[in-house]
């Protein structure tokens, strides 16, 4: 398979034995039974969840507990926010939530202060950006 390799160019690149090591590696990762394991890693909304549904139902004292929130306040952005994925951009939409979590966890009120005084833009997701 022929790509040209780029808009401003008539070079053709053969793309084929790219995509065949490509698919070997996948394959040699493969199970016999078909499927693939792989660590599943998103943003930390999941973990942002866990905390708030352990506060709702009054199990917000498990030992567990500090170190999920200390993880949420690790991975806190610089802009104060928290993003998607790593390397990712801060995107609103949990923001709210993890500063929540990092708060009923002991208080983390430069979490808190950090992110209100961070300043919202519409481009970072959450509903203003729908």
């Amino acid at each position: 398979m022929l790509l040209q390799a780029d808009s401003e160019s008539s070079t053709l690149i053969d793309v084929e034995p790219t995509l065949q090591r490509a698919r070997g590696a996948l394959l040699a990762k493969q199970a016999p039974e078909g499927y693939w394991v792989g660590e599943l890693q998103g943003d930390s909304i999941l973990e942002s969840e866990y905390l708030l549904l352990k506060w709702i139902l009054g199990q917000e004292h498990e030992a567990e507990l500090p170190l999920i929130a200390n993880y949420l306040r690790n991975i806190q952005q610089p802009d104060g926010g928290w993003n998607l994925f790593p390397g990712g951009r801060r995107n609103l939409s949990g923001d709210g939530q993890r500063v929540f979590c990092a708060e009923i966890d002991g208080g983390c009120s430069q979490c808190a202060a950090h992110a209100a005084g961070a300043g919202i833009d519409p481009r970072d997701g959450g509903s203003g950006a729908v």
